[in-house]
């Protein structure tokens, strides 16, 4: 039942994913790659971020606290009220003080927008504001819901949001009323939250009190604090990227989702099946073996990420057109489309063999090592982004990215084998 539970949560997350990016592809072909899908991927930058780090807290944080509650309804429900009043009160501040310092945060993150840019990314950046805060207290709830076992069901809703989401942009979106684009991603948003907020038992949100002696809000500053410094990364290339031609953001963001899309992929079809092995092993202090299992799953990486790069350079040697159907670009934008893809796939292969390095090292229990590396090669990434885009522009970004996840994979690949030949010498002593 657990393995067809885990097949059934992996191919809804891939679905999930699938739709997802196919959504956002196919808003970029109706508007074409310029001026309008720049503004619509800057737009998206802040809220994203504000989203996905509040997710991450929340989840490490309230996961347990409620999974522990499960087993009494109605203190599980007094927690839930607690986790979303925090969220309220943390994600309705900060809509709040950049709707109001919109113009000049925006103004300085996209300094080469001009004038009706800045104006199309604020509109659009409000009322994304608004839906991702939505989807923040919706993954709340599918937070809640997994802790008393509705995985499956709390899973399958926020993919017919997604499912929601792209017919609504099929149906409704056209390139003389880009405006509507704001408002099918909030009524999305808020359908999914609706039935998520029904089925979670309609909890009501708790402010009593919500400042004294909570451990919970001791848990989270540090998690928030640590995550603001690794999840702003994106503001970095897209103030630059807003410097470069237009279309060049949408082109960028093209190729990023390409490599993102495969790292989740790959991760949950391979990396994930493995995480509980690793810390049996560990367990079992079978170094050897973890050695073995380590070197293996690197080479299934170089095997994945060297048969994309064959696909990808055959396809750029024969000169098909392809994409420049299917996101409506002219063929210099595809050319440098096809050339940043093939450059981020040195940033796939890092960014999986990073995902294995940090399950191996979260099983010893050692999260510094990780957290120490991805500080360090952060604040060195800002520098190597800036240098090589103002001599290469958007391909030198795009070695940029490639250096700085390889930079991390090398530096955590080198602790990690020094890590378990010192076990497995001990062992041999």
């Amino acid at each position: 039942m657990i393995n067809k539970n885990s097949s059934i949560l992996g191919l809804i997350t891939i679905l999930q994913l699938a739709i997802g990016l196919f959504s956002q592809l196919f808003i970029i072909k109706i508007l074409g790659a310029g001026e309008l899908t720049d503004a619509f991927i800057a737009a998206q930058t802040i809220p994203a971020i504000l989203s996905t780090i509040l997710v991450t807290v929340f989840q490490s944080v309230y996961l347990p606290s409620l999974s522990i509650k499960a087993k009494f309804p109605n203190r599980w429900h007094i927690e839930q009220g607690k986790a979303h009043a925090k969220l309220f009160i943390i994600f309705g501040g900060l809509f709040l003080i950049l709707f109001f310092l919109s113009d000049i945060v925006l103004s300085l993150i996209f300094q080469g927008f001009d004038a009706e840019q800045i104006k199309l990314t604020k509109y659009l950046f409000i009322f994304f504001m608004i839906s991702f805060w939505l989807n923040t207290h919706n993954h709340i709830f599918a937070i809640t819901l997994r802790t008393i076992d509705k995985f499956i069901l709390a899973d399958s809703i926020l993919l017919i949001g997604t499912v929601l989401n792209l017919l609504l942009i099929f149906f409704l979106l056209n390139k003389e009323d880009i405006d509507m684009l704001g408002t099918i991603y909030v009524v999305s948003s808020l359908m999914v939250f609706l039935v998520l907020y029904v089925i979670s038992g309609r909890p009501n949100l708790i402010f009593k009190n919500i400042f004294k002696n909570n451990k919970n809000w001791k848990l989270m500053i540090p998690l928030i604090k640590g995550n603001m410094l690794y999840k702003t990364s994106p503001i970095v290339d897209r103030y630059l990227l807003s410097n470069s031609f237009n279309g060049g953001m949408t082109i960028f963001a093209i190729a990023q989702m390409f490599q993102s899309s495969i790292i989740k992929i790959i991760d949950k079809l391979l990396i994930v099946m493995i995480i509980p092995d690793i810390s049996k092993l560990v367990k079992k202090g079978n170094f050897q073996e973890l050695r073995s299992l380590y070197i293996t799953f690197i080479y299934k990486i170089i095997v994945v990420v060297s048969v994309s790069f064959g696909l990808i350079g055959f396809y750029e040697m024969f000169e098909l057109q392809f994409l420049e159907y299917l996101f409506n670009i002219n063929n210099q934008q595809e050319e440098i489309l096809m050339n940043i893809i093939l450059i981020l796939h040195l940033a796939i292969f890092a960014g999986l063999s990073v995902s294995i390095n940090t399950a191996y090292f979260y099983a010893f229990g050692d999260t510094i090592s990780v957290t120490n590396v991805g500080i360090k090669g952060y604040f060195a990434s800002i520098v190597l982004k800036i240098v090589l885009f103002y001599f290469l522009g958007i391909l030198g970004l795009a070695i940029a990215v490639s250096i700085h996840q390889l930079g991390n994979f090398i530096v955590l690949h080198i602790l990690l084998i020094n890590k378990l030949k010192r076990k497995i010498n001990v062992i041999v002593q």
